[in-house]
């Protein structure tokens, strides 16, 4: 039976200094985040499709790690796009954030 059949809810809360405890929404066996939320963002993942493959590479932080990095040290909108645009990424994706404390939500 495919891993898809069985949906996942994991609780984080990370002994982290300035961690925030975020719900992730997956399946067995995948490390990091597809689709998250916390008390101050929900993330969910859109697409990956390169449309520069200059920014590709081998080497950095997978996306779903810099996913997962940003919701556990995210606590707005602007300290989440801080974290993915300053992130060393393998790969470009698209992503939709929204942040309860700022009322908005955004695309990358």
């Amino acid at each position: 039976m495919p891993l898809g059949a069985f949906p996942v809810v994991t609780v984080y809360h990370s002994n982290e200094e300035n961690a925030q405890p975020y719900a992730n929404f997956g399946w067995p066996a995948i490390i990091g985040s597809l689709a998250a939320y916390s008390h101050s963002l929900a993330m969910s993942q859109k697409v990956w499709l390169p449309f520069n493959d200059t920014i590709s590479s081998n080497f950095g932080e997978p996306w779903m790690f810099v996913f997962r990095d940003t919701m556990t040290f995210g606590t707005d909108l602007k300290s989440a796009i801080d974290i993915i645009e300053n992130a060393n990424r393998t790969y470009q994706v698209h992503l939709g954030i929204g942040s309860r404390k700022d009322n908005q939500m955004r695309g990358l």
